[in-house]
């Protein structure tokens, strides 16, 4: 039979071997959790890149269409004015022939 104080020694083997398996398992747990919390923050912050990417591509986007839409104002712009050249061109020939008309007109008279 064993004495009181190696039962007691036995006891705090036991205990401390407990203690130990304990520790050891929550550090386990511990390194499994700061591992699945690296890999969120990982996703996360590739999630955040993707994101910054499509808006910045987004903003070149809208960019490209700006100056597109003012390229087309601009050539709008000198469509009309020549248009109005054009018009008066129109104009100024449409008095010449009728001045013309109106010459033989009077010299077949």
């Amino acid at each position: 039979h064993m004495s009181a104080s190696q039962r007691s020694a036995a006891e705090a083997v036991v205990k401390f071997r407990a203690g130990s398996a304990s520790k050891e398992l929550l550090t386990v747990r511990l390194r499994e959790r700061e591992s699945e919390v690296g890999e969120h923050a990982a996703a996360l912050r590739e999630e955040r890149s993707a994101r910054l990417r499509d808006q910045e591509a987004a903003a070149v986007r809208l960019h490209n269409a700006r100056m597109a839409r003012e390229e087309a104002e601009t050539a709008l712009h000198q469509c009309r004015l020549e248009l109005g050249e054009m018009r008066a061109e129109v104009a100024s020939g449409v008095d010449k022939l009728a001045a013309s008309a109106a010459a033989i007109a009077a010299a077949e008279e």
